[in-house]
């Protein structure tokens, strides 16, 4: 697994690696796109710079679980 270190503090790289495999996954219309958008949205919000960015956190934490446990039932 090849991690993205964060450039002073900024998850900007790590934002854009996931935005350029979302727009891959996207052009060739494959459901993944929404993962790497996930992704992406949680890179931004562990930052802990937005207002709100705890409530946030938590909603994309519910999105992230909620996609898992329909991959999960899919795959059964």
């Amino acid at each position: 697994m090849v991690t993205i270190d964060r450039d002073c503090g900024s998850a900007r790289p790590r934002i854009e690696a996931c935005l350029a495999r979302f727009n891959i996954h996207k052009n060739a219309d494959d459901e993944a796109a929404a993962g790497w958008m996930l992704a992406a949205i949680q890179e931004r919000v562990s930052e802990r710079n937005l207002c709100g960015w705890r409530r946030l956190k938590g909603i994309v934490d519910t999105a992230v679980h909620e996609l898992l446990l329909s991959e999960q039932l899919s795959v059964h």
